[in-house]
């Protein structure tokens, strides 16, 4: 998932974490590794984060993309 301004890919990630749900920031798949002392964005005007569904079951699906709404409103 991409946007633009705002929140940042950390900040969204944690806000997500507090309800359950693991996101991990576009940062942390980038050559550093998300491991320097920045967090991997600063040379981009947008930000972006990785949402699987690897470890959900099928019906769980559906209500979880709803809570994952809240974090992005």
């Amino acid at each position: 998932m991409k946007w633009h301004g705002g929140i940042s890919e950390q900040d969204r990630c944690a806000r997500a974490q507090s309800i359950g749900i693991i996101l991990r920031p576009l940062a942390f798949y980038e050559s550093d590794g998300g491991n320097n002392d920045t967090d991997g964005t600063e040379n981009r005007e947008w930000h972006s984060v990785v949402i699987g569904f690897g470890n959900i079951a099928l019906t769980d699906i559906e209500p979880t993309i709803a809570q994952l709404a809240d974090v992005f409103d």
